[in-house]
């Protein structure tokens, strides 16, 4: 009898160790879906816009080592 009760106590904890881990896999999952959408996002934005004249990245960076 005792050692059914330790069988069935440890099928559970080993289901429930694999449900836990098969929904923090989904939730990762689901962030790296959202970062790989944002930066495909940014990235056509990016390409969008025009980029910056030789003049105003020269300036930009003489700003920034003062």
């Amino acid at each position: 009898m005792l050692i059914t009760l330790w069988m069935i106590v440890g099928v559970l904890a080993g289901v429930s160790g694999v449900v836990i881990g098969y929904v923090a896999l989904r939730q990762a999952r689901a962030a790296v879906d959202d970062c790989q959408r944002m930066i495909t996002r940014q990235a056509g934005e990016s390409r969008a816009t025009s980029r910056p004249s030789a003049t105003s990245r020269s300036t930009a960076t003489t700003r920034w080592r003062r």
